[in-house]
């Protein structure tokens, strides 16, 4: 009523009453009806109420559709397509967007084109006009064809004694696999087995045979490999074996070295004892006897053996034969000569010669004059041919005479009452012994007595008697 005070309330439902701008203010917790109920009441109580129903809905997100997983492989880098949308329950799409570096939305389809194999991701958003957002994420696995590859097997060479089938392998590959790949003998000989990945020649002579393999794959990519068969045919192997033995002659242990001719040159030796080399077998004969060598020359076609004998003497050493040792006695200085020689049992002496000693040696004696007593030692020296030598050695005793000596006995005095017999003394002596020694009285009186060496007489008269004895050896 016009004029009148009243009061409004909220008598149910949510929210609250807000007299000053007359509104009810609430929040939606949830999509639903919520009922609010008000009453008004003047100033004589009368009363009016209203019911006021208010329907919440909430805005539902947007829908963004990429497309689906893709494994795809290309020969070459190529566009790629697809399908994409957005989509709003609610009808307040806004956008749809491709996010990301790869590729480009143009509102119905998502295009790229790969610049390499890998996995590509695209991520498409869709925005609504609440600021709501959906994305979707499509991945692409792309493989670029990779050029195939072929290893033929390494250079070969090869002997052989007849024509026989000579194979070649190669290993074809391919990182996408083998399915769709072509082998193909390019240039060659013979034919190529793409089921064993051979190529198979019969050879007749010999030379360097060359051979091409490629392979192509379902792009038409290509890969070759080159492969070399160098031929030689062989022959047998051939030894000149000597009929008879060897008879060899040697100084002492040394190396024994004998040509023999094997043919081919390129044949392989082998000896059972010492080495081959140059066209001879070597080996040390370290002791006199036989040696037995078994020669083996091996070719590709065949092998051919050889038995040496080889009948090894070692040199003897010379004999020196110096004499039997001498014990000599000389009255004075004179040559004095005895027999002396070399020997060798090989028969290969070079030199008999005195090695030491005063003398000469004239091939069957040694001389020589003593210059005074003593031991004299000769030493003969024997060499062979192979620098053997033998020494021996005499020794001779020289024993020169030495005047023999007498000793009288000192003067004396003697007084005598009547005429007696006196004896006066001496003694002989000789460093070469007393025999053949004799004494005699030069002057004097009596007689001498060499058996007591004393000379004896009987004085008559006083007075000086002298007396002189001598003494001669042999």
């Amino acid at each position: 009523d016009a004029g009148q005070s009243r009061t409004v309330s909220l008598i149910s439902g949510f929210g609250t009453l807000n007299t000053g701008d007359s509104t009810v203010c609430f929040t939606a917790a949830m999509a639903a009806v919520y009922t609010v109920v008000l009453e008004t009441e003047d100033a004589c109580g009368a009363t009016g109420r209203d019911t006021l129903n208010v329907a919440v809905s909430f805005n539902s997100a947007p829908s963004a559709s990429a497309g689906s997983d893709q494994t795809l492989f290309q020969c070459t880098p190529t566009e790629i397509c697809w399908p994409a949308s957005c989509s709003d329950p609610d009808n307040n799409l806004t956008a749809c967007q491709l996010i990301g570096p790869n590729g480009s939305y143009n509102g119905t389809n998502i295009c790229f084109t790969p610049a390499a194999s890998g996995s590509y991701d695209f991520i498409l958003r869709a925005t609504d006009a609440c600021g709501a957002t959906d994305e979707d994420t499509v991945t692409l696995d792309i493989t670029l064809n990779t050029a195939p590859a072929v290893a033929a097997q390494s250079d070969t060479s090869l002997f052989l004694c007849a024509p026989q089938s000579v194979c070649l392998s190669y290993v074809p590959s391919d990182a996408d696999g083998l399915s769709g790949v072509t082998e193909v003998m390019v240039s060659g000989y013979g034919v190529i087995d793409t089921a064993a990945n051979e190529m198979c020649f019969t050879p007749t002579t010999s030379g360097s045979y060359e051979f091409v393999v490629k392979v192509t794959d379902a792009c038409g990519a290509v890969a070759e490999d080159t492969v070399t068969a160098n031929i030689t045919f062989g022959t047998s192997a051939a030894i000149s074996c000597p009929v008879s033995d060897y008879d060899e002659f040697l100084c002492g242990a040394d190396s024994v070295i004998q040509a023999l001719t094997v043919t081919p040159p390129s044949a392989t030796v082998s000896v059972s004892y010492g080495t081959y080399a140059g066209g001879s077998v070597r080996f040390l004969a370290d002791t006199a006897g036989t040696y037995t060598i078994q020669v083996i020359a091996t070719e590709s076609c065949g092998a051919d053996t050889c038995d040496l004998v080889f009948n090894v003497d070692f040199n003897s050493p010379p004999v020196a034969d110096a004499g039997a040792d001498l014990s000599v006695f000389q009255c004075s200085p004179a040559p004095i000569c005895w027999a002396a020689s070399c020997s060798d049992p090989d028969a290969n002496l070079t030199n008999c010669e005195l090695f030491s000693g005063p003398g000469t040696y004239n091939g069957t004696q040694i001389c020589f004059t003593p210059t005074g007593s003593g031991s004299y030692q000769f030493v003969l020296k024997a060499t062979d041919a192979c620098g053997a030598v033998d020494y021996d050695t005499v020794g001779v005793d020289v024993t020169l005479n030495t005047a023999p000596t007498v000793v009288a006995q000192s003067d004396t005095s003697l007084f005598l009452c009547a005429p007696q017999s006196i004896c006066v003394t001496y003694v002989p002596s000789d460093v070469d012994g007393l025999s053949g020694l004799t004494e005699a009285m030069l002057s004097g009186y009596g007689a001498i007595d060499t058996a007591n060496n004393q000379i004896c007489f009987t004085p008559t008269v006083s007075g000086t008697y002298q007396f002189t004895v001598e003494v001669t050896d042999s």
